[in-house]
């Protein structure tokens, strides 16, 4: 079954997302991953407190786990720290 991660973030550093946001996707190819979508999401009901998003899609929950808690993921979370406050969810 389909997993998505959900990113909900305020960006605080354009050039440092700019570095994450290159690096990324890289992280993301041997796990399956596919941003689908990134930008300002309307909300339809209350406020997240965030200003944008993105949906990240795996073929199964284990690959969704395992990108997130990769090496080469988790070497990018002190510069995804430094370029926005965020919030990731799973869903599955």
């Amino acid at each position: 079954m389909s997993a998505y991660i959900i990113v909900s973030f305020t960006p605080t550093d354009a050039e440092q997302l700019q570095h994450y946001a290159t690096a990324v996707p890289a992280t993301l190819s041997p796990y399956n991953g596919e941003l689908l979508a990134k930008g300002p999401a309307e909300n339809l009901q209350g406020d997240s407190g965030f200003t944008l998003q993105a949906l990240i899609a795996f073929p199964s929950k284990a690959e969704a786990s395992a990108w997130y808690g990769s090496a080469a993921y988790q070497a990018l979370v002190p510069l995804r720290d430094a370029a926005m406050v965020s919030q990731f969810s799973l869903l599955a």
